[in-house]
């Protein structure tokens, strides 16, 4: 075949030839002459296999005739069209001689309800489709006609369980190291099924992550999407801590209940503007849904929480949403899990909740936890910390300049590199103020005991980020609401409790032979008998006890996501 006239791409194009009812100068040849070697084009063999119009329509189409799938699936999803159309042997799917059957007016029922699943209708333009199926409707299309419309009611459900399965950009969106293995993309096979039984609606549907955490964000999502349907909640006036040992400002106390009250933490409104028992009881239920510190009064930072926008709150839950898109099916029936923003450690042996959580300090800005999932399989006690070079320019340089003792009392030994035969340096012979923090030269190590890093046990899943989980001499952090403090570890608050876990598969390891190892004072390392899943990950949003918990966005990821979702596109990652 000769195709002199290359049919220009882009469904605006179709658009406007179906509307008028003309496709003659964009049309593919039904037919080819078998002479021409040309015919083939790319898709030739060695036998010359005449190919059909589908065929070459596939070949030539752009991956995107709509326009509604951006960089990050548009590849993904045309490929899984061409699968789609190559198992049919290249014939139409929601078309039948000549006309449109009802999958293709129930594919078009099914945009608008994608808000339930935090998506957006307005991505798929669902207002353009049934202009274009309507047209398609009253004219008399050609066969390239014909192609174009299934082609682009494939594509459209394709990108839509792109969206459902693996989130509508690429993890590098968030600027927080992320490294998670998304859901397959959905196969060819689930379409041909869903057309096959009229179950489109349906097979989008089940696409949805099942998982208990997904579907309590789904219903809370609504929830909320109503509260604002009803006008969200009203702002609280700022000024000084609302305290009952104090006279409070009663306009502003009642506004507090007012507040406390629309999104559902009071029965009921007194009015009066006097903080009475039941109002601070409420303020404590929505400092713990905030993950705050838990003491009924209603400072700066709780008033700030409580004026959050109800619209915020929904792209939170919608940011959460995606994300959960991004991790794995399965987290392994026991497993340990740390959520970053919410400062936790969770230990899970089965079940839908935890058997036991454990406060944590994450890293701070600049020194975030990584996201990504390992296997613990082994704990060192009396551990040595060798001090990563950027924390020896920045931290310990620092106390150095401050104390020429400060090596020694805190048990350091310098070398002059990570190596077996590496020398000793003597801290007396080193002109530290010549230093740079930026190029630190030597290798720090502190020697086990009770001023190391680390404390007392080391929990390894090795990894390319050197991230572990740790004891710490300093327990102090653990008594804050916000405890983003370390350099990117995770620092313990109950290792024992955690070890005791590790080890529940060794029948020799008892809690008190672990405790009597770790008072030897002596440096060991244990394999554990089995691996336990570790899962390092950031979710800002989660139902705990049948209630919301919100929690402070501290490395500003649902900010990054929802920038480029709006955008389309994923954001570099910063340097």
């Amino acid at each position: 075949m000769n195709n002199t006239s290359p049919r220009p791409y882009g469904w605006p194009a179709f658009a406007l030839l179906v509307l008028l009812g003309l496709s003659a100068p964009y049309a593919i040849a039904a037919t080819s002459d078998p002479a021409d070697s040309s015919a083939t084009g790319a898709f030739a063999t060695e036998a010359e296999t005449i190919l059909t119009p589908y065929q070459i329509y596939l070949s030539e189409v752009s991956p995107d005739p709509r326009d509604i799938a951006g960089p990050y699936e548009e590849d993904l999803v045309h490929q899984t069209v061409i699968e789609f159309y190559e198992a049919r042997n290249h014939q139409p799917a929601w078309i039948k001689d000549g006309k449109l059957q009802p999958n293709a007016q129930d594919l078009l029922d099914t945009l608008p309800y994608a808000p339930t699943e935090g998506l957006r209708t307005e991505d798929y333009r669902p207002e353009e489709l049934a202009k274009l199926l309507d047209a398609f409707r009253a004219s008399r299309p050609t066969e390239t006609d014909i192609m174009a419309m299934d082609y682009a009611l494939s594509q459209t459900y394709f990108v839509v369980a792109a969206h459902m399965t693996r989130g509508r950009v690429d993890t590098s969106s968030v600027r927080l190291p992320w490294y998670s293995t998304p859901r397959p993309m959905p196969s060819h096979e689930v379409l041909h099924t869903a057309l096959n039984r009229r179950r489109v609606p349906q097979s989008l549907g089940e696409l949805a992550p099942d998982r208990k955490e997904y579907q309590d964000l789904k219903k809370n999502l609504e929830r909320y999407r109503n509260l604002a349907a009803g006008g969200g909640w009203v702002e609280v006036p700022g000024g000084p801590t609302l305290r009952p040992d104090k006279s409070p400002d009663s306009l502003r106390v009642a506004t507090m209940e007012k507040r406390l009250h629309q999104e559902g933490f009071l029965s009921a409104v007194a009015g009066d503007g006097v903080l009475s028992e039941s109002l601070q009881e409420a303020v404590k239920r929505f400092q713990e849904s905030r993950g705050l510190l838990v003491d009924g009064q209603a400072g700066r930072v709780s008033i700030e929480e409580m004026n959050v926008s109800v619209e915020d709150r929904i792209q939170q839950i919608e940011m959460n949403m995606e994300r959960w898109r991004w991790m794995p099916e399965d987290f392994g029936e026991r497993h340990l899990r740390v959520n970053i923003p919410a400062f936790k450690l969770e230990l899970w042996d089965g079940g839908d909740a935890p058997d036991t959580t454990i406060r944590v300090v994450v890293g701070r800005k600049k020194w975030e936890t990584p996201v990504f999932s390992d296997s613990m399989r082994y704990v060192v006690v009396n551990p040595y910390w060798r001090v990563p070079s950027t924390v020896a320019g920045k931290t310990i340089l620092t106390k150095i300049l401050e104390d020429s003792t400060y090596l020694a009392s805190s048990n350091f030994e310098i070398f002059t590199d990570w190596g077996r035969d590496a020398e000793k340096v003597d801290p007396a012979t080193v002109d530290w103020e010549s230093i740079s923090a930026t190029d630190f030269p030597y290798k720090l190590v502190q020697r086990p005991g009770p001023s190391n890093a680390l404390g007392s046990v080391k929990f390894l899943f090795p990894n390319k980020f050197a991230i572990y989980l740790h004891d710490t001499p300093s327990s102090s952090a653990f008594k804050r609401w916000t405890r983003g403090y370390s350099h990117g570890c995770v620092r313990v608050e109950d290792p024992m409790r955690l070890a005791e876990f590790a080890f529940a598969a060794d029948t020799l390891m008892t809690p008190e032979k672990f405790s009597k190892a770790v008072k030897s004072r002596r440096h060991r390392t244990f394999t554990l008998p089995e691996p336990v899943p570790v899962h390092l990950i950031y979710f800002t949003v989660e139902e705990q006890d049948g209630e919301v918990r919100f929690y402070r966005d501290i490395y500003r990821v649902d900010r990054d996501l929802a920038r480029a979702i709006e955008k389309r596109r994923p954001l570099p990652k910063s340097e």
